[in-house]
């Protein structure tokens, strides 16, 4: 019982040594020889200790004890009592629990003024370990003392089992024995010769059970634990809502070992159920604690919170002492077994492990823009389907508890989203596009005033994965109240005109049905004119499955023009040489067939394979292939910077078409291949030339994707520059295309600077 009894004491977190017995020396045992921690036996009577008499007991012979005993500040059974003043209270040196309570000696006179020579100091019929560590009453006052027995007999059939004594008799009915409302709270038992009283939906059922009553001492979540035990029986564990109530929670592992946790407010009552798996039955150890909501001891090797993650390695404690860890040292400073930048806290915040977090702070809600560009690769999110990229953080503290929403609406690139408990931790959220493709993602949190997380920038996908963002934080509203920001400030997964909120804005209806143009802003999943409803009855919008003339223009159905974009009754069969959805388009003319693969342009074959008639490297589909840039990169640029190039576009040749910053077809153009001598940021700039140029800059090669384009940058002399700004790392390479935003041509100068 006392070893029992000292595990539990261990499990609970009590001071003592919980690493086992004291040593290799036993009660029984008297040290002869000082200094040496050596047993010998100097008598002629039968026992194997030292005294004269022939029983083995060392505390009340008449001889002096020596060896380890003789050192009077020496503690030599590790109990945290000196040899002297073990002498004093009576208390055996070589017995770390004189009394055999559970308690420690040390932990009796030190921390609770027990006496470790009476194992119920107040002899109120509760011993001192479970009035301590059980029901957390005084025990020094013997009318506070409880019996932990729990019934000895009555309706039920038999005793029920305490903290450590099995109660005799058969169980059965809904409830067997009642925990009590004390936490933390251990309860030992035996389910054999039980009945079968209770199932749950993760229970094979066939069983014999106990059910339990337990009362939620305050409002909190509580676990409820059955660890695997030794020569235990498969377990299942069940909470109930009392007696014929809803199930809360179930969990049924394999050889024991299952847990559960249920959210009950103060006074609440449940029933606990030890059930076991395809008809096993036995002994079982019940434990019930309170779920903490941070590590409350970074050193106490238990996990108080219950999240997995035990002392330094969880981030409740990376601002404490005892975990910090100097990370370019050598030297491990918090004990943990990870130097340096090989411990967690220096992996996931220090600068000497490459690292900067936060790059950006936030104290109130509002805006923080910058740039991934160039930036390291220091998490990867869970929403993440492509990792690897680039990423920014900022870190946002609450300025008032509330729910904050966090959105990336304004970033350029196609981007994730995640919040961390702190720089290198948990994750707590990650979303990637709630707000639409290319429009944002969106997380919202609550925060208490003066709480931080840290927002994690990361981009997806494969392509352009980078470049400039927008953070945007702000308050949680109830509902939307501005129709045309994208943004989805009540968090309910519908931004803007598409928010019921905003069904009678103005801004949020279809006015003109034959515009081109979608009047009220996605409030309709984007339709346009005569697709959305509200254009229903109006002039100009045809109903295309109905054999009805609707807009009046003679047409009817597929021969309307007003139906060229309802795929579902006028789909263009892109192979059989009939105008099936009748918009006077045939086959791989329709725009409906431009991204059918029997439509690619082919671009060295001399075969217009799409019929739009324009053949291999006049076709637009063919502006950047290799068989159409035959002069790409048409100079490379090198030298001392800043670097000067004057050239002409005139008679050059469209081989790119136009850049995204730039809505016309753009004109000829020309191509500069730039390899950066030394990391830094690069200005590129066309100020001085003749026309209304076009900047943009290609990743790696001439068959790069567009990192950055510029057309018409403010503040330069001439009106019509162009210029752009990149950091790059040394040897990176792109390829500058300097070209013509209205169609004309003519010189114009290139310059690069750092």
């Amino acid at each position: 019982m006392r070893l029992e009894r000292f595990l539990v004491l261990c499990a609970l977190g009590a001071m003592v040594a919980c690493e086992g017995e004291i040593g290799t020396i036993k009660p029984d045992e008297v040290i002869n020889n000082p200094g040496t921690g050596t047993a010998t036996d100097d008598d002629t009577d039968a026992d194997s200790d030292t005294d004269t008499d022939a029983d083995s007991d060392t505390d009340t012979d008449t001889d002096a004890d020596t060896g380890l005993c003789a050192d009077p500040k020496a503690d030599a059974d590790n109990d945290g009592l000196t040899n002297a003043e073990e002498g004093a209270l009576g208390t055996d040196c070589l017995d770390d629990d004189s009394d055999d309570d559970g308690l420690p000696d040390g932990v009796e006179v030190n921390d609770y003024g027990t006496d470790p020579l009476d194992d119920d100091t107040d002899g109120g019929g509760t011993g001192d370990f479970d009035e301590i560590l059980i029901f957390k009453t005084d025990p020094l006052d013997p009318t506070d003392d409880q019996d932990i027995n729990g019934p000895t007999g009555g309706d039920t059939g038999g005793g029920g089992s305490g903290t450590g004594d099995t109660g005799g008799g058969v169980f059965g009915g809904c409830i067997d024995d009642d925990i009590g409302n004390q936490v933390p709270a251990l309860y030992l038992g035996d389910t054999t010769g039980g009945t079968n009283d209770h199932s749950g939906t993760c229970t094979s059922g066939n069983a014999a059970d106990h059910g339990l009553t337990f009362e939620a001492p305050f409002t909190g979540d509580f676990l409820f634990e059955l660890p695997a035990i030794p020569n235990g029986f498969d377990t299942a564990l069940i909470v109930f809502d009392g007696c014929g109530g809803a199930e809360l929670a179930c969990d049924d592992l394999i050889g024991g070992g299952e847990s559960v946790t249920v959210s009950l407010d103060a006074g609440e009552e449940v029933l606990v159920v030890v059930d076991g798996n395809t008809g096993t039955e036995g002994e079982y150890e019940l434990h019930v604690r309170e779920i903490i909501e941070s590590e409350i001891d970074c050193a106490n090797s238990t996990d108080d919170d219950n999240d997995g993650v035990v002392d330094c390695n969880d981030t409740d404690c990376w601002d404490d002492a005892i975990c910090e860890e100097i990370c370019d040292d050598n030297i491990d400073n918090n004990g943990d077994g990870d130097i340096d930048c090989q411990d967690t806290i220096c992996a996931a915040t220090s600068p000497a492990c490459g690292v900067t977090c936060p790059e950006h702070v936030m104290t109130d809600v509002g805006t923080v823009v910058g740039s991934t560009l160039g930036e390291n690769d220091d998490y990867d999110l869970d929403c993440a389907t492509v990792l690897n990229h680039s990423d920014q953080t900022v870190e946002f503290t609450a300025p008032s508890s509330g729910s904050y929403v966090f959105d990336t609406v304004g970033t350029v690139f196609s981007s994730n989203l995640g919040l961390l408990d702190v720089c290198g931790g948990n994750e707590l959220e990650c979303n990637d596009g709630w707000l639409g493709p290319f429009v944002g993602d969106q997380v919202a949190w609550y925060l208490d005033a003066g709480d931080s997380v840290v927002a994690v920038i990361d981009g997806e996908g494969i392509g352009l994965a980078h470049g400039e963002f927008t953070l945007n934080v702000a308050h949680l509203e109830a509902s939307e109240t501005v129709c045309d920001d994208l943004r989805d400030l009540d968090n309910d997964a519908f931004a803007d005109c598409r928010d019921s909120d905003c069904a009678t804005d103005p801004w949020c209806f279809e006015y003109d049905c034959n515009d081109g143009i979608d009047n009220d802003r996605g409030a309709d999943e984007f339709l346009v004119d005569c697709q959305d409803p509200d254009c229903i009855g109006a002039k100009g919008c045809e109903i295309c499955d109905d054999g009805l003339d609707n807009n009046g223009d003679t047409l009817v159905d597929c021969d309307d023009p007003d139906c060229a974009f309802d795929t579902a009754n006028c789909f263009e069969d892109c192979t059989n040489g009939i105008d099936d959805d009748g918009d006077g388009q045939t086959d791989c003319v329709d725009t409906q067939c431009g991204g059918d693969p029997v439509c690619d342009e082919i671009c060295d074959d001399g075969i217009d394979q799409d019929g739009d008639g324009d053949t291999d490297c006049d076709d637009t589909e063919c502006r950047g292939d290799p068989a159409c840039t035959g002069g790409c990169p048409n100079d490379v640029l090198t030298g001392t910077l800043p670097i000067n190039v004057k050239g002409d576009n005139t008679g050059e040749g469209d081989e790119y078409g136009s850049g995204s910053c730039y809505n016309w077809p753009g004109g000829e153009d020309l191509t500069y291949e730039f390899t950066a001598p030394v990391t830094d940021t690069y200005t590129f700039s066309t100020e001085g030339s003749s026309f209304d140029t076009q900047l943009y800059a290609l990743e790696d090669d001439c068959l790069g994707m567009e990192i950055v384009c510029s057309e018409d940058t403010l503040g330069h002399t001439t009106p019509l520059t162009s210029e752009i700004q990149l950091k790059l790392f040394a040897g990176q390479t792109i390829i500058l295309v300097v070209d013509s935003g209205d169609g004309s041509a003519g010189s114009f100068n290139l310059e690069v600077s750092n």
